[in-house]
C-alpha cells in the first residue's frame, strides 16, 4: 500500500463548541507546517449543518510516523480512521477554495475489491482530465476494515457536484454493475474549515 492517510474526527465534550476546536487546530497547523515535513496533507473540514462541536481532518504522511494523535488538539473524544491512498489527486496546479467537500464510503465484496479499485483509478484519471471544477478526487482503502473504500472529493460549488460530477456516466456504470457488490454506501457533504493544506508549497 502507498502513503498512510488518516481521517481524524474530533468531538468537543466540554461544551466549547466547534470554533474552540478549530482555534486549537489553527495552532497545530502552524506546528505541522514548521516541524512535520513528512506530512504531505493536513486539511480540515466541518459538517454543513450546525453542530455542537465537530471537526474532521485529513492527514497524509509519506512514511508512517508515530505522531498521529500527538499533533491533534487534546480533545478527549477523537476517532482516527487508518487508510491507504490508492489513486487520484489532492489538488490541481494552484490552491483553490472549495464550495463543497464530499466524502463517500462504501463496502465491496473482497473478491471484487481489486477490480473496483482499478475502475476507480481509471475514473480518477477521467475526473482530473474532464472535470475542472472537481478540485480533489482521492481514493483510499481502509487498512483496518477489509472491503471498505473511501473517496474524498472537493468541488468549486455544490452545482459542480450535482450538475457536472454526479451526471457523468462513469460512476453510474459502477453503481449499476451487478458484479461490483457495492453495499452500505454512505455519502456525506461538508464545508471547508479554512485550515491546513492539501499540497505543500
Amino acid at each position: 500500500m502507498s502513503a498512510h492517510a488518516f481521517i481524524a474526527e474530533i468531538f468537543s465534550s466540554a461544551g466549547e463548541g466547534q470554533e474552540a476546536i478549530l482555534e486549537a487546530i489553527r495552532g497545530v497547523n502552524k506546528q505541522v507546517i514548521q516541524n512535520e515535513p513528512n506530512a504531505s496533507v493536513y486539511y480540515w473540514y466541518t459538517p454543513e449543518e450546525a453542530n455542537g462541536g465537530t471537526a474532521i481532518g485529513l492527514r497524509t504522511f509519506l512514511n508512517l510516523v508515530d505522531t498521529i494523535g500527538k499533533a491533534c488538539p487534546g480533545e478527549p473524544k477523537l476517532s482516527i480512521e487508518n487508510l491507504a491512498q490508492v489513486a487520484g489527486f489532492t489538488e490541481r496546479e494552484a490552491p483553490q477554495s472549495a464550495g463543497l467537500v464530499v466524502v463517500a464510503r462504501f463496502v465491496v465484496e473482497l473478491e471484487s475489491q481489486d477490480r473496483i479499485l482499478k475502475l476507480l483509478q481509471k475514473y480518477a484519471g477521467f475526473v482530473q482530465q474532464s472535470e475542472p471544477e472537481t478540485l480533489t478526487f482521492v481514493v483510499y482503502q481502509s487498512r483496518e476494515r477489509p472491503g471498505e473504500i473511501v473517496v474524498f472529493q472537493r468541488f468549486v460549488s455544490r452545482s459542480s457536484f450535482e450538475q457536472q460530477h454526479s451526471q457523468t456516466p462513469e460512476p453510474k456504470k459502477l453503481e449499476n454493475d451487478p458484479s461490483s457488490h457495492i453495499k452500505n454506501a454512505d455519502v456525506r457533504t461538508y464545508k471547508e474549515a479554512g485550515i491546513g493544506f492539501l499540497k505543500r508549497q
